[in-house]
């Protein structure tokens, strides 16, 4: 794995420019360049690991294994992403997460599709897929949602040329989260068509294994949705969130004064909500996983709505720490 063209032929300017943001993930890098490098095929490419401040050995381990390493200080992924688009080579620069690993289908597919990529105003990807051997937080939750229909391209798996890119505006560097969603919605407005490949198959060996992982996952997911009121509002999750807070609050608030009757609707309410989530994502799936994921609704719920309080909490502190600090 030694060498610093990964990809390259005698120097020749590449075709496409893998851009890989990465914080922390120094075993997690090398898998994503083993994968690379053992699908693509006929190629000119080049792996641009976007540094994002991390303290471990991610730099050293995609140095050694012949990426070409830009290290900035720690900021939003989206920084992460454009910084790597500006140091691209390629006309078409494919994102992918460090957590990922591309498969023979992706390779083979991409092939097929850059011509397009270059000329038209387009942009490619494709959910993630859960890796084999999946804990049942995957199997149950995550598989399900990978096979839905998509309005948006997920940021670790997309694939556009530099002048669409630089067209719809490159990624949000404001938003911590939720930014691929925010691109695609304002590159389609600008009249950029969307292609959903799932041929592009990207394995996701980040997603939680744990309960533990599932909620710190969904509390970080959460907080783009709340940045603005413009988001919250055009968020179905954010609201289904705020309602679930509000419900809980009176649940607790009626159990501390002996309010009964408000404990039972505020219990009942919460219930059907979950239950009415998991039917309206998973009724396709079956029953078994309707009823598996309500407990996994209220957990996804109880996250967000933590995310919400996180968001509001730094937006009321920002004046003091600017002030004071």
């Amino acid at each position: 794995m030694n060498g610093p063209d990964v990809g390259l032929v005698n120097d020749a300017v590449p075709d496409l420019s893998f851009i890989v943001p990465a914080y922390n993930e120094e075993q997690e890098i090398i898998n994503l360049i083993k994968s690379v490098r053992s699908t693509i095929i006929d190629i000119n490419y080049e792996i641009i690991v976007v540094d994002n401040g991390s303290v471990d050995g991610t730099s050293d381990n995609a140095d050694a294994c012949g990426a070409k390493v830009v290290s900035i200080p720690k900021s939003t992924i989206s920084t992460a992403r454009n910084t790597g688009v500006e140091k691209a080579g390629a006309e078409v620069v494919a994102f992918l997460d460090a957590d990922v690993r591309v498969t023979r289908k992706w390779g083979l597919k991409i092939l097929s599709k850059l011509e397009n990529i270059r000329k038209e105003l387009l942009f490619t990807g494709s959910r993630y897929v859960i890796p084999k051997n999946p804990s049942w937080i995957e199997r149950s939750w995550f598989e399900p949602l990978s096979k839905r229909n998509a309005s948006y391209i997920n940021g670790g798996n997309m694939v556009i040329s530099k002048k669409t890119f630089q067209y719809a505006g490159g990624f949000n560097e404001d938003l911590e989260t939720g930014e691929d969603y925010e691109f695609s919605s304002r590159a389609i407005k600008k009249g950029v068509s969307i292609d959903i490949d799932s041929d592009l198959e990207a394995i996701h060996d980040g997603y939680p294994k744990t309960i533990l992982g599932f909620c710190r996952r969904e509390v970080w997911h959460g907080k783009g949705d709340f940045q603005t009121v413009s988001n919250i509002l055009h968020s179905k999750v954010s609201i289904l969130a705020i309602v679930f807070a509000v419900l809980n609050i009176l649940a607790v608030a009626a159990f501390v004064l002996g309010g009964s009757f408000v404990l039972a609707v505020a219990l009942t309410g919460v219930v059907i909500l979950c239950a009415a989530m998991s039917l309206y994502i998973f009724h396709a799936n079956g029953i078994r996983y309707v009823v598996v994921n309500i407990p996994l609704c209220y957990l996804y719920l109880l996250s967000r709505s933590f995310s919400f309080i996180s968001v509001l909490a730094d937006t009321i502190a920002r004046p003091v720490r600017k002030k004071y600090f």
